[in-house]
């Protein structure tokens, strides 16, 4: 056998030694949970997380939301009022059952939206709620005053039906009002779109309430 065979064998056997040696090592660190480049180890990673009420938020949002909170509260009392009077028209005692059964999960909302923003109902952010729980008291946006409301509670059901319908008639105006702002101010997604189904919702209880009332 010649000396150039007899090297080349000897190369040979180094390598497949080397190679056996490698595979080992390899095999020891992936069963020691070591992170091996190129395969399931940790590697650098974009965090793309997104947390509850990231949309976006304006004042016009907040706003429009604690406005509107003691409007439709005002809204489901007046409506319970009237359905605990005796000689009221079913047609109406409808109507007002419709609007509180509408209006006690948006006021429910509403209240979430604030809390997730940030600004729950009440506190002194300078979003409006101040400002709407005293109208409430004193009337303006369509609510009812203190004394009307008082006065809508001691009717019987004769005439409270007819205070009840002229009242939330123009209390429906002034919840229109306020989200025409909305729709047009308003950069939230749910709010804007809660603000235009107020629209649509509330311009079809106006138009039934007129004729309703026209009728007694």
């Amino acid at each position: 056998m010649s000396t150039s065979t007899t090297q080349r064998r000897k190369v040979s056997v180094l390598r497949r030694a080397a190679a056996s040696a490698a595979i080992a090592a390899l095999m020891a660190l992936i069963g020691c949970g070591a992170d091996i480049p190129g395969t399931s180890g940790t590697s650098p990673t974009t965090d793309t997380s997104t947390t509850a009420g990231s949309a976006t938020v304006t004042d016009a949002d907040v706003h429009f939301a604690s406005s509107m909170n003691p409007h439709l509260d005002q809204a489901v009392e007046m409506s319970k009022m009237l359905q605990e009077k005796a000689g009221v028209a079913p047609e109406v005692r409808s109507v007002a059952k419709q609007i509180q059964t509408t209006q006690e999960p948006q006021i429910d909302t509403l209240n979430g939206w604030l809390k997730t923003w940030g600004r729950p109902f009440g506190s002194d952010d300078g979003s409006g709620a101040e400002e709407e729980g005293s109208a409430n008291h004193h009337g303006g946006n369509g609510l009812m005053s203190e004394l009307e409301m008082q006065t809508l509670d001691m009717a019987d059901g004769a005439a409270g039906q007819k205070l009840y319908l002229d009242g939330m008639i123009t209390h429906h105006q002034g919840a229109l009002a306020m989200a025409e702002i909305e729709i047009k101010d308003g950069k939230n997604p749910d709010a804007v779109q809660f603000a235009r189904n107020i629209v649509k919702d509330q311009n079809h209880e106006i138009a039934t309430m007129q004729n309703l009332l026209a009728q007694l």
